[in-house]
This record gives C-alpha cells, sequence and structure tokens, in this order.
C-alpha cells in the first residue's frame, strides 16, 4: 500500500473510530460542563420554556434543565445514548429523548424556546450548517457551550490533543463565526476554573478560562 492510500485508509479508520464513539462507553459526568448547564438553568431558561438539548449524552444535563423548564427533550447522534436514556428513570416534564442525524432537527421553524448545546459543537464537521439549523428551531435564545482552546490541551500543529474533537476555537475565533448569524445577538459568558472546578461564570476570558459559553438571544 502506497502512502496516499495509507493516508486514505487512516483517515476511514478515523471517521469510523468517531462515528462510533458514545459517552456511554466511560460515564462521568463532566465538571465544567455541568456548571454550564447549571448557569443555562439559572440565567437562561424561564419557567415556561420548552427547551431541546442537544447531544444530552448521559442526560445529566437534561435533569438539571428539567427542575426548572416547562419541559425538556433531547437529541443525540449517539445509538448507545438514546437506548440507555429510553431505559433511564426520567423528572416527569422530559423527553422525549431520540436519534437524529446530526444535521436536520426534527423540529418545526421556531417550535424551541431554548437550546442548549453543551461541548458538541467541538465534534461537528459542518458546524456552519449546524448553527444555522439551531437558529432555524430557536424561538429565544441558544446556550452553547464549547472548549476553550488553551495552549496546554493543543498539539503544535494547532490541533486538539482530545482524538474525538475535530477543532476548538478561542474567544475571537468562536466570536467571528457567532457574528454571521444573522437576527441574534450575543451574550458571552466563560466558565472559569480548574478542570475539576470549582468554577466561576464571567464576561471576559482570561487565562483561567476552561470553555467558552456565549448565549444567542433572538432580536
Amino acid at each position: 500500500m502506497n502512502l496516499i492510500a495509507r493516508l486514505k485508509a487512516s483517515a476511514l479508520v478515523n471517521r469510523l473510530l468517531r462515528r462510533k464513539y458514545s459517552t456511554t462507553d466511560d460515564p462521568q459526568e463532566v465538571p465544567v460542563q455541568k456548571a454550564a448547564y447549571h448557569y443555562f438553568a439559572d440565567r437562561v431558561v424561564n419557567r415556561t420554556d420548552r427547551v431541546l438539548d442537544i447531544g444530552f449524552g448521559l442526560g445529566y444535563g437534561a435533569c438539571l434543565l428539567a427542575e426548572k423548564a416547562k419541559s425538556v427533550a433531547g437529541v443525540d447522534v449517539d445509538e448507545k445514548a438514546v437506548r440507555r436514556a429510553m431505559s433511564a428513570k426520567w423528572p416527569s416534564n422530559a423527553g422525549p429523548f431520540v436519534l437524529y442525524d446530526g444535521r436536520s432537527l426534527p423540529f418545526e421553524n421556531g417550535a424551541i424556546d431554548v437550546i442548549t448545546c453543551v461541548d458538541v459543537l467541538e465534534h461537528v464537521q459542518d458546524y456552519e450548517a449546524f448553527l444555522m439549523e439551531m437558529t432555524r428551531v430557536a424561538k429565544r435564545a441558544i446556550a452553547l457551550s464549547t472548549p476553550n482552546r488553551r495552549p496546554e490541551f493543543t498539539k503544535p500543529d494547532g490541533s486538539p490533543k482530545n482524538y474525538w474533537h475535530l477543532r476548538e476555537w478561542n474567544h475571537a475565533e468562536l466570536d467571528e463565526i457567532l457574528k454571521r448569524l444573522k437576527g441574534w445577538t450575543i451574550d458571552w459568558r466563560f466558565v472559569d476554573g480548574p478542570f475539576e472546578g470549582p468554577f466561576d461564570i464571567s464576561a471576559a476570558a482570561g487565562e483561567k478560562t476552561m470553555a467558552l459559553t456565549p448565549i444567542l438571544f433572538k432580536e
């Protein structure tokens, strides 16, 4: 096998491995994710809101949101996570939790008051189309959280050390992308602290920023 063939084969293996990755393979709650979910529940979600959690994974974020929201549904591309959710015990206002194709959300325009999307954007190949699909479905707000591109988590070539992340951004890079979404204003927030916490939510990025956590509001 020549070099080009080996590179193509390696790329195919990487795509297949990423497709098979499941949060249920090594189930554990991620502290920085919980901090983002707590902030969204406290400061973004209202009692009357219908919420959609994209990439719900193990479901602990959706449970936090359900404590505040009128209802919480979830979608995920992870078949194992969806099967796990189908057999789990949820709050009465949570569900359904369904499988989707990663491209088209199974909801009509403006059908969801608030969309939450925590540690998902860095896994999406066509992230711009993904963001546009969220703006189609969300009626009031889109709450995002994604890792801040920190030097200690980045390879010399600029790619993430985390094998499962296709890319990571810093504040300026993600801000430029989000500003292309017409009709939405950005309320920037940042999750700051050590890897295991405790965390603070700040309005400016700094050396301790672990996650970029912008909230988009419909104009």
